[in-house]
């Protein structure tokens, strides 16, 4: 009598959902994304734009972060100190800085740099932990190789410096380069992010030759995500360069958080809001989350605000700084891969 053979097990994926999917929301977003900006900037105009996606994009994507903050029953219990803590922190240094919003500005444009690439260094991680490869040296190496190209990136366009010179300015802190210094500065930089990408070139080399993989999932997003931002750098214009971001950056955030949300909580909990996220309707529920969440926002920025533009434009920026401080917070822990709930729901 022979035994049967147990059924082999597929290879695990080294796609984060799948080839088709990863390609065209994680990876080629920052691509088609910047085409999509530079083609609207032919209809509209930038600045209206910048405000349409602030709102759209940026302020919603700040809502799944409480969702995942103070929905989460085991994630509020186990950090309820900084779940309840930071919001009231961040709303007393807003308004302690209400005379001085430079200072708000300035913290806002450094914190928000950092979180944004390291989105892009979360992401490059989980297709690491996909692959088997966790090995510290691969974080340092994505690490350098993502700030060395963002850095490089910036000073090859005035607009991107122009922010951070003016931030400093504000706050007594002369960055302004002369010509001569900023060339030098280029030719740095370009040396330094040279380097790395040979360094990461020979460490992948080594690695492929180890255990025979290319992690192609991986390098399909940091050579798309290069691409964007070198297609957008075809335009000096601040505002489109900002909307840029906010695309690539808030469909990624949304799409990371609606799969971890659909994962994370149990068809079978009491929770109608666990039922809900965990079914087959939980791409609707989330999008719907999210415009109320907006609404919600916009709401409260009216309420502490005056009829008066100039007043309420200042209320809207204290509410938006605000709920920015503590998105980056709060991302700074929700998503650490390091995590084993944030590695096995993603």
């Amino acid at each position: 009598m022979t035994s049967k053979k147990p059924p082999e097990r597929p290879a695990p994926s080294r796609w984060m959902v799948s080839p088709g999917y990863d390609l065209a929301i994680y990876s080629g977003v920052t691509l088609y994304g910047a085409a999509l900006v530079l083609g609207l900037a032919h209809v509209f105009d930038p600045r209206r734009l910048f405000v349409i996606f602030n709102v759209a994009f940026t302020l919603g994507h700040y809502g799944p972060t409480w969702l995942r903050a103070f929905g989460d029953t085991a994630e509020l219990r186990a950090r309820p100190l900084q779940i309840i803590g930071f919001p009231l922190v961040a709303a007393a240094f807003v308004f302690g800085t209400a005379e001085n919003p430079e200072v708000l500005a300035c913290l806002l444009y450094l914190w928000d740099r950092w979180h944004a690439v390291m989105q892009s260094f979360g992401i490059a991680r989980i297709y690491d932990a996909k692959l088997g490869r966790t090995e510290p040296h691969w974080a340092w190496l994505d690490r350098a190789l993502l700030f060395a190209c963002a850095f490089f990136l910036m000073s090859l366009n005035v607009a991107l410096l122009t922010p951070l010179i003016e931030r400093a300015a504000a706050v007594g802190i002369d960055l302004a380069p002369s010509p001569t210094t900023l060339h030098a500065i280029r030719w740095t930089l370009g040396l330094i992010t040279a380097g790395i990408v040979t360094v990461y070139a020979v460490a992948l080399l080594r690695a492929q030759r180890r255990d025979g993989r290319w992690p192609v999932p991986k390098l399909a997003y940091l050579g798309l995500l290069v691409g964007g931002h070198a297609l957008m750098n075809t335009t000096s214009n601040v505002f489109l360069l900002s909307c840029h971001e906010k695309v690539y950056h808030c469909v990624q955030y949304y799409s990371i958080t609606w799969h971890y949300e659909r994962k994370r909580r149990a068809i079978t909990s009491p929770r109608w809001l666990d039922r809900v996220l965990a079914s087959r309707a939980s791409l609707p529920a989330f999008g719907a989350l999210v415009l109320v969440w907006i609404a919600g926002a916009v709401a409260v920025s009216r309420a502490i605000s005056t009829g008066d533009s100039e007043l309420y434009l200042a209320g809207f920026t204290r509410a938006f700084g605000g709920l920015a401080l503590v998105h980056y917070y709060f991302d700074s822990f929700l998503w650490k891969v390091r995590r084993v709930e944030v590695r096995a729901n993603l």
